[in-house]
């Protein structure tokens, strides 16, 4: 693991001490020799007073979401432990991330349109992974 600061949103609502780093895996778990890698952040999160049990680990959530490191750091505090958070492969702070510019910019309207999402059906095709910058999908 490589230490790096902390995303500013993340360290934004984590008022705890907090360190952050990121843990190179393969990016194919079936080729650990590959040179293709993919980073996850680790956000670390220290109680007030020194931990007395181990750690806790939180592992990242679903593709859709992200963790909650507002609502899941006060845990530390709570529970006396380091608090340990691991993001999910393709997450805002994976790298590389697995963005979508175009479901984000797709406003209110577009989403409570039937035949906007209908023509964005038939025009997509199925998402891959790919680390080209500000590129989810495949046309």
């Amino acid at each position: 693991m490589s230490r790096a600061a902390c995303p500013d949103d993340v360290s934004a609502v984590i008022v705890a001490d907090v360190t952050c780093g990121y843990l190179t895996v393969p990016e194919n778990r079936e080729r650990p020799g590959s040179e293709h890698t993919v980073n996850l952040l680790v956000t670390r999160v220290q109680p007030r007073e020194p931990p007395t049990k181990e750690p806790m680990f939180v592992a990242g959530t679903d593709l859709g979401s992200g963790l909650d490191y507002g609502g899941i750091a006060p845990l530390a505090g709570r529970v006396g432990r380091e608090v340990i958070f691991l993001a999910s492969r393709g997450t805002a702070y994976s790298e590389p991330a697995l963005e979508c510019p175009e479901v984000e910019e797709m406003g209110d309207a577009d989403l409570a349109n039937p035949t906007t999402l209908t023509r964005a059906r038939r025009t997509s095709t199925p998402w891959r992974p790919v680390t080209t910058a500000g590129t989810c999908c495949v046309r």
